[in-house]
């Protein structure tokens, strides 16, 4: 049996079989079966150097033939080779935003994801159709108030209820007794015509109504016979109206009377209230009579029927009257 062995280069180390490198100088050992006299540690030491250069041109060739394959890549535009090399997981995609002109079929530069393409490195396939969720029944999880809970329709305010009813308008048969000694004749400081009848020979302002006269009067000045016409006017402050008095038609004679068309309704609008009003056909004064005095500063009076006039279609009025307190 083999004693221990001397390292040839020191001679102070003790080496066994199998032991490479001297734990002393650090120089390699003989193999076994190589006789230590002859071993030459300088070339074993050559030979391992040369070893090591051949394991790194190796390794240097691999990883240029690697950026040769890269760049090729690059050129062709192969995108998404680079990303799946650099761990994007985005099949198709470079790490640079670029599109591969292989899943770029539309040719609008988005990419379509292939159905065999991978996840990274995992190997996990990427899903191409997406899994429809089924959308919550929000009525099922909407719970429904209980009966005593649910809103009760309030019924609206019955506001022609809560109003006074209007007073009565009544066409008397002739003047009242006591209008002219215990009311106070309304005075008018300002009216205004819808339309005035244009003639030389005489004015036919809408003031003329109230200067107590009978060869004056207003007359309308629309084609036809002047329905929907009216005259407004204003009073000098605020009177409770009680009675109306009114001298319809052309009152200079009774030839002219029946020549110019004479109101048959009117619509009288005093304070809050309106009233449609018929009159005779007569040349007479007519009394309107409130069933309860009307507090108003104003008065408007529009033409709603007419009693055609056998020459001329304008439609007079004489005269109106106010009374009140």
């Amino acid at each position: 049996m083999m004693g221990p062995k001397i390292c040839p280069s020191c001679r102070k180390y003790e080496y066994e079989s199998g032991d490479k490198f001297c734990e002393f100088c650090g120089n390699n050992l003989p193999p076994d079966g190589v006789n230590e006299k002859i071993w030459n540690p300088k070339r074993a030491r050559a030979r391992s150097t040369a070893g090591t250069v051949a394991a790194i041109y190796a390794a240097t060739t691999i990883m240029l033939l690697v950026g040769i394959v890269y760049a090729g890549c690059r050129l062709v535009g192969i995108g998404g080779t680079r990303g799946w090399i650099s761990g994007t997981g985005e099949p198709g995609m470079d790490t640079a935003g670029g599109v591969n002109p292989v899943n770029d079929v539309n040719g609008t530069g988005v990419a379509i994801p292939d159905a065999s393409a991978v996840n990274d490195m995992g190997g996990t396939p990427v899903p191409d159709v997406a899994v429809d969720t089924p959308a919550p029944d929000q009525a099922a999880d909407t719970p429904v108030p209980p009966a005593s809970d649910q809103a009760v329709d309030t019924p609206a305010p019955d506001v022609a209820a809560d109003m006074p009813a209007a007073p009565a308008a009544t066409l008397l048969s002739g003047p009242p007794d006591t209008a002219m000694v215990t009311f106070t004749r309304i005075p008018v400081i300002a009216a205004n015509a819808s339309s005035i009848v244009s003639q030389n020979v005489s004015p036919h302002e809408p003031m003329l109504l109230f200067d107590d006269n009978e060869e004056t009067n207003w007359q309308e000045g629309v084609d036809g016979f002047g329905e929907g016409e009216n005259v407004s006017f204003s009073f000098d402050r605020v009177y409770q109206v009680k009675y109306l008095a009114f001298k319809l038609g052309n009152w200079k004679s009774d030839d002219d009377y029946y020549a110019n068309g004479r109101p048959k309704t009117l619509t009288i609008v005093l304070g809050d209230y309106s009233w449609d009003v018929t009159f005779n056909d007569e040349r007479t004064t007519a009394w309107v009579e409130l069933s309860q005095a009307v507090d108003a500063d104003s008065m408007r009076v529009e033409i709603r029927e007419v009693y055609p006039g056998t020459v001329w279609e304008d439609t007079c009025i004489t005269d109106i009257m106010m009374f009140g307190d």
